[in-house]
């Protein structure tokens, strides 16, 4: 076997080794790869799953919203015409506030 053929079947193993991790999603950083999954709390009783680093606006338009949250015409998260905030300081989450791992948010008038 030639340098080249070696080379050339080296390079063929490293591509299928390549191809195997980025479906399997196990190398950091590719955007099918999975992420590790939150929790959080609105109104003390219903717990919900997100990804780590998911903002409000993505979890909105995603899987993990079952309850119908939404982002109104001012880019806040709404429920049933209720904005939803962040303790009892009345501050609104807004779409592209992150959201935080097992905290407890409210909704509010």
């Amino acid at each position: 076997m030639t340098i080249a053929e070696k080379l050339t079947k080296i390079a063929e193993n490293e591509k299928k080794v390549y191809d195997a991790g980025y479906k399997a999603g196990y190398k950091a950083g590719y955007a099918d790869a999975p992420k590790p999954k939150i929790t959080f709390t609105i109104d003390s009783f219903s717990v919900y799953e997100a990804e780590e680093g998911m903002t409000w606006g993505e979890w909105c338009g995603s899987k993990y919203n079952t309850d119908g949250y939404y982002i109104n015409d001012w880019g806040g998260v709404t429920k049933d015409g209720m904005l939803l905030v962040k303790d009892f300081n009345w501050t609104s989450m807004t779409e592209n506030d992150v959201i935080e791992a097992n905290y407890y948010y409210n909704l509010g008038v």
